[in-house]
């Protein structure tokens, strides 16, 4: 047996499956759709991380008469979605030991061409019809529109905003790509939030029932009440209840996406193999699995890129591994006990992909080998997730960002927090890394040695900081520091990426982001805390799908704190919003702690006049009640960004989808090396949001 056979035999075993098109004359496919069929496809159909002559391809199949082991499929691709002008037509295998589903990356075609696919079962029993296409030519210049999505919780709202996407493109015709920054699922059911009028949300299924991913197969009860995913087979039960959202699942076979992931695919605020409640590797595997068994992309065989690298690749099981407790870690907070590095290197994502020679992407994977959070969840307690209760001084997340390296390598050994002195449990601990030091090198030398026009990075999370006026309190600061899960926790290395870009002349970088379920748009400073900072790069960072907007999720938190409850959360009534909840979180993080309480109090004359403009210079852009998602056009002048706000996600809106509540749009031209990005904001469609523009 030859080395290819061999390696196909052993694709097909394990679910992925490489197929390579020969020639290109066409044929009609020969096997035909029947209408009736034992086989059933729930989650639809996909593709990902299209290349100029490869897509992946994938779904998964059920056999709804009997418990199946493998099931035997034939791939159809073809150029019109009649299949008449068949391109492929291919046996593979959706092995039961991956969950029957099948990944397929078929190469061999040609570039920038829109191709139809579908997956027959033995019966003939067809998947849905799905549309793809491949990437440009490297050295064709052509325009990349993608939209960027976020953070999308199953039981606390609907994924239409999905459907507003597809709509608005019906006419556009411009979207290449769906990026995903991460937070695709959760790992648990959220205890109930009320909408933006607060109102009892209570969401059901198209057949009536409760939409709720519960019961687990197996799951862990929590202290908090709550059940999380544990088992492969929690996980992958996850990821069928959320693909088959029928929006979810319609933007999914109409366009490519690229993937990266956050920390709710596997849990909230895990690094490593380290979730806050201990040493998980075996789940940390088990996520791995289930990420790779239902989202499809290209790993093995994704593009070396500019750093003529490839450290992505596919999922191999490391075996059983025992959850050791006991940390060894090096310079770079790497915990290197071998089953913690079993664990993080079972699947490695991070990757390039190309569009044309205007466009080099970079998806990074800023959980997998990150230390821990920038302040230890020792000292943290509010909340159901590790918050404090007031922002912190950007001095003590740098302590504690700096461990054993602080104060020029004699770190204190007490801090100051919210007004106490404390023992510094970072006293002996790294530098905390958010990309780690692999990761990180490859970044940097992608970027160094990219010809790319643009160079825009897919980050899980922002890079922006996110300061919080505090300064009406006895020591308070006008820009602490609440979110240290984020970059903000990891501002040593943050400033080493933006120096280096500033350094090496690296012009027409990007990043685009999620997470923080609100839309953003500003600059990222080489160092914030610089009495004259330089921006080096700009960042568009889009709301959730469905996950609690900003001021609903940031309201759980500081609703019992009167200091700072009216800064995140106002009386809409006061002030003729359209909701009871007003977000004087926007005014809070542009214009400081006067004009939120001002806007709170319905005194919006007052609230002008309060107005700072030493809060967050760098932030142009809050938007704290949005839902939504945004579409980043990238030509040779300029990349143009519309930030599209929805309507909230309680209510099913069909095929229709949500209204548009408003577009806000930004823009920045190609600048050159050595000069500075300038952002230039273009205009609303629709509403306004009430002090979220600095422009305005």
């Amino acid at each position: 047996m030859n080395p290819s056979r061999r390696q196909l035999i052993k694709s097909i075993a394990s679910g992925y499956v490489v197929v390579s098109v020969s020639s290109l004359s066409l044929f009609s496919c020969k096997q035909k759709p029947k209408v009736k069929s034992d086989f059933s496809y729930p989650q639809g159909l996909a593709s990902a991380d299209p290349q100029p002559d490869s897509i992946v391809l994938w779904t998964h199949v059920e056999d709804t008469k009997r418990d199946s082991s493998d099931i035997a499929l034939t791939l159809q691709i073809a150029l019109d979605e009649q299949f008449s002008q068949g391109v492929i037509e291919q046996k593979v295998i959706a092995p039961k030991e991956r969950d029957n589903t099948v990944r397929v990356h078929v190469k061999g075609l040609q570039a920038h061409t829109t191709y139809y696919y579908r997956f027959l079962a033995p019966d003939n029993g067809s998947s849905p019809i799905g549309r793809t296409w491949t990437a440009p030519r490297h050295e064709d210049e052509v325009e990349l529109s993608v939209a960027v999505a976020s953070c999308q919780h199953y039981t606390t709202g609907y994924f239409s905003a999905y459907r507003r996407l597809i709509n608005d493109d019906k006419q556009a015709k411009k979207i290449d790509m769906i990026l995903h920054t991460g937070d695709f699922l959760y790992e648990m059911d959220f205890v109930a939030i009320p909408d933006l009028n607060r109102n009892k949300v209570s969401l059901t299924n198209p057949d009536g029932s409760e939409r709720t991913v519960m019961p687990f197969p197996d799951g862990e009860k929590l202290k908090k009440g709550w059940t999380i995913a544990k088992t492969l087979a929690d996980f992958r039960h996850l990821y069928k209840k959320y693909i088959a959202d029928p929006d979810l699942m319609e933007a999914r076979r109409l366009y490519p996406f690229v993937y990266v992931w956050d920390d709710h695919e596997l849990f909230n605020d895990y690094w490593q193999g380290h979730l806050p409640h201990g040493v998980y590797q075996n789940r940390k595997v088990n996520a791995n699995q289930a990420w790779f068994e239902y989202m499809p992309c290209a790993l093995n065989d994704a593009w070396v890129g500019p750093a003529n690298k490839n450290y992505a690749h596919d999922f191999k099981h490391p075996g059983k591994l025992e959850d050791v407790q006991e940390p060894q870690f090096d310079d770079d907070y790497l915990n290197t006990e071998p089953n913690n590095l079993k664990a993080i290197y079972s699947l490695a994502i991070f990757r390039s992909l190309r569009w044309g020679k205007l466009v080099d992407l970079f998806a990074i994977d800023g959980r997998s080998y990150r230390g821990d959070r920038g302040v230890p969840k020792e000292i943290l307690s509010v909340g159901v997730v590790p918050y404090p209760t007031d922002p912190l001084d950007p001095e003590f997340v740098e302590t504690m960002n700096a461990g054993r390296t602080a104060n020029n390598g004699n770190p204190p050994d007490t801090v100051i927090y919210e007004g106490k002195v404390v023992d510094n449990v970072r006293k002996n601990s790294p530098i905390g890394s958010m990309l780690g030091r692999k990761q990180k090198n490859w970044l940097k030398e992608s970027l160094k040695n990219s010809s790319a026009r643009w160079k825009p990075i897919l980050n899980n999370t922002p890079f922006m900081r996110f300061g919080f006026d505090v300064s009406f309190k006895p020591g308070g600061k006008s820009g602490g520091i609440f979110w240290s899960d984020s970059w903000d926790g990891y501002p040593i290395e943050r400033r080493e990426m933006m120096k280096f870009i500033r350094d090496e002349k690296i012009s027409n970088v990007v990043s685009l982001t999620g997470d923080r379920h609100a839309h953003y748009a500003g600059y990222i400073y080489d160092d914030y805390d610089a009495e004259n900072p330089s921006s080096i790069i700009p960042e568009f960072a889009c709301a959730s799908i469905s996950a609690p907007c900003r001021i609903l999720s940031q309201n759980t938190v500081t609703q019992k704190n009167p200091d700072l409850a009216d800064l995140v959360v106002g009386d809409g009534k006061a002030i003729n919003y359209e909701n009871d909840m007003s977000p004087t979180l926007n005014a809070w993080m542009l214009f400081g702690a006067q004009t939120a309480r001002a806007m709170a109090k319905g005194d919006m004359n007052k609230a002008e006049k309060e107005k700072r403009d030493d809060i967050n210079p760098h932030m142009l852009y809050a938007d704290n009640d949005a839902y939504g998602f945004l579409v980043a056009t990238f030509t040779q002048e300029k990349v143009s960004v519309d930030f599209i706000a929805t309507q909230e996600p309680v209510k099913k809106y069909g095929d229709k989808g949500p209204a548009q509540r408003r577009k806000v749009t930004y823009s920045t031209k190609a600048w050159t090396p050595g000069s500075q990005p300038q952002l230039t904001f273009e205009g609303v469609d629709g509403s306004k949001p009430i002090l979220g523009l600095r422009d305005d």
